[in-house]
């Protein structure tokens, strides 16, 4: 069976399993894995190159003042259940609505806008990305991520300009 719009992320520890046994655990409950490299941040695809930035971040990127405005990028779903946890339990949080007064937000519905999503390369769901003012990637995140771990990343980014 090949269900490509069930697709989901196993995440592991190489010290406690490989990813042979994984792939044949999987291949047993009747689905076609594949493994995929999570770009990095900072890479740039190949489809980045090439095309012009996609709705609707285009024209928030349009209206940066300079590379040092930071914009959180969240790509989501109506369907997807961790995102509607993130949602209701991060981006709900009265810390996190204090730091995002620092970092704009903009939220993606992959299936209303898969352009921005297949541009910036986004394989699961929720995937939030930090750009700079000028469209380059800054941070990278897949999957469900604590308040406390949101705040840390953007106030790491925040040091990083200091320095």
């Amino acid at each position: 069976m090949y269900l490509e719009s069930d697709a989901f992320t196993v995440m592991y520890d190489p010290d406690q399993c490989n990813v042979a046994v994984i792939m044949k655990k999987i291949r047993g409950l009747g689905y076609q894995p594949q493994e995929t490299q999570l770009p990095k941040a900072g890479d740039v695809s190949e489809s980045q190159e090439k095309k012009p930035i996609p709705q609707p971040v285009a024209a928030v990127l349009a209206e940066a003042s300079d590379k040092d405005d930071l914009f959180l990028l969240d790509f989501h779903a109506k369907w997807c259940l961790p995102c509607k946890k993130l949602e209701a339990e991060v981006f709900s949080d009265p810390k996190v609505r204090e730091i995002l007064k620092t970092v704009g937000l903009i939220k993606v519905d992959t299936d209303r806008f898969p352009k921005a999503a297949e541009y910036y390369n986004v394989k699961s769901l929720p995937t939030l990305l930090v750009l700079d003012g000028l469209g380059g990637e800054r941070f990278r995140h897949v999957g469900p991520i604590t308040v406390e771990g949101l705040i840390g990343e953007v106030e790491n980014l925040g040091k990083s300009d200091e320095e």
